[in-house]
């Protein structure tokens, strides 16, 4: 299809506001696979959100695939940056990739030999 965008794959290098402006950091469970250099995020990673609306924060939140793609890394969905995900509060989040078109290819993270887990699959 000409013109036609796939989603993106959501990953470390993605921008995730809360509706307050407050910037979010996602932390990968599994650091196994980047796009662009972000690490490939899973369903049931986390974040934490920096939120600067006093009366009830958006301290965080934990991501869930909508399921509309086959992707997956070790038996967990991949997250898109077109899922629907909201804080711990309940508030609906902004996600936005940053790292541009994927390059077509999924990168194993490059890792030290005193960093590999042995029982890990390669």
């Amino acid at each position: 299809m000409t013109g036609a965008h796939v989603p993106q794959v959501l990953t470390t290098n993605a921008v995730i506001l809360c509706p307050h402006g407050g910037i979010g950091t996602s932390i990968p469970t599994n650091p196994k696979w980047s796009v662009n250099g972000g690490i490939v995020l899973l369903e049931n990673d986390t974040g934490t959100l920096a939120c600067p609306f006093l009366l009830l924060p958006c301290l965080g939140y934990q991501l869930r695939s909508m399921g509309l793609n086959m992707s997956r890394i070790d038996g967990r969905k991949v997250i898109l940056a077109t899922d629907f995900n909201r804080t711990f509060t309940g508030l609906p989040l902004t996600m936005t990739e940053t790292a541009g078109h994927c390059d077509g290819e999924l990168h194993p993270v490059q890792r030290f030999p005193h960093e590999m887990d042995p029982d890990l699959d390669q």
